[in-house]
């Protein structure tokens, strides 16, 4: 697996790197329809789409991001509008960054009007094999939708409604609410209830092994009922205010509804940047839900739906 674990939105930014090839194995989706392009790599969602006419351009799909955030190299070969100048907190610190404004988005089969994205240099961003991502959608592009992330195909997909995108007659239902535009459940971890954010933006090497990040808060609360816990390693991670080393610990379980993870390792968020402050939470990103075929983050709905 890789020794770096990497992260990128509007809310946590650090920067992704990796690739991984795209499973061929594709069978026929709920509705019958042809889809616009996409991939997943390193647990990362990418869909393809047009910002007005130009096009097409490839899109990370971030849960984790409360706004949306388009390329600075994009944004002047297009020449979109300035915005309003704003701050992006990330997990090693804050940093200034312009905003543009978007009067039209087609990605992924939908349609997104009047989009004031921030804008910033995403060159270092995770994206498909041999191409870079034009931006990163956030809840003010996904609001009105449902998402799905299918492991076993490899592919994302968006639709009005997440019963366009699945069979869900034999899925599990865990709601969730919005915490800063930002999903987030209740699950617990050694028995000690806990809330963590969704973050599809999280991303992390290929393997079996299962990750959640937690705040040293959490991980101290765990700590004091059982001393056994500490690192094994560490990972490095690069982002907005520098670069921070996080400790990384093996848990006994995870739980989110009826799924339960045995031995999940625990990343430890350092109190830097988002993580300094007193409301902050974990995340878990799609890599978390290996054992699931796919899972749909439905925000119509409030939901996250956990596919077998």
């Amino acid at each position: 697996m890789n020794n770096r674990l990497c992260r990128i939105s509007a809310v946590v930014l650090l920067t992704i790197f990796g690739t991984q090839p795209a499973p061929a194995n594709a069978s026929q989706p709920a509705e019958s329809q042809e889809l616009p392009s996409s991939v997943i790599r390193n647990s990362v969602g990418f869909i393809q789409g047009y910002i007005g006419s130009s096009g097409p351009h490839w899109f990370l799909v971030d849960t984790g991001a409360n706004r949306s955030a388009f390329d600075t190299s994009i944004s002047q070969a297009l020449a979109l509008p300035a915005g309003a100048s704003t701050k992006v907190e990330g997990s090693a610190g804050t940093i200034e960054a312009s905003s543009v404004d978007v009067a039209e988005a087609h990605i992924g089969g939908i349609t997104v009007h009047n989009l004031k994205p921030t804008t910033y240099d995403l060159s270092g961003s995770l994206a498909p094999d041999g191409h870079r991502i034009a931006g990163i959608l956030g809840y003010d592009a996904l609001k009105d939708h449902a998402i799905l992330f299918d492991r076993t195909r490899g592919v994302v997909r968006i639709a009005a409604k997440a019963n366009l995108l699945a069979d869900l007659s034999k899925a599990e239902i865990v709601p969730f609410e919005l915490d800063n535009n930002i999903p987030s459940i209740v699950a617990a971890i050694d028995s000690e209830a806990v809330k963590l954010r969704l973050d599809t933006g999280a991303s992390i090497g290929d393997g079996p092994t299962s990750f959640v990040n937690v705040t040293e808060a959490f991980y101290e609360r765990l700590k004091a009922s059982n001393g056994k816990l500490e690192p094994y390693t560490h990972f490095t991670a690069s982002g907005a205010g520098g670069e921070i080393r996080i400790p990384v610990v093996k848990a006994s379980s995870f739980r989110v509804g009826q799924l339960e993870i045995r031995e999940p390792h625990l990343i430890v968020q350092p109190r830097t940047g988002y993580f300094a402050r007193p409301d902050a939470i974990g995340f878990l990103g799609a890599y978390a839900f290996q054992s699931r075929s796919a899972f749909i983050v439905d925000y119509p709905g409030k939901r996250l739906i956990l596919l077998p």
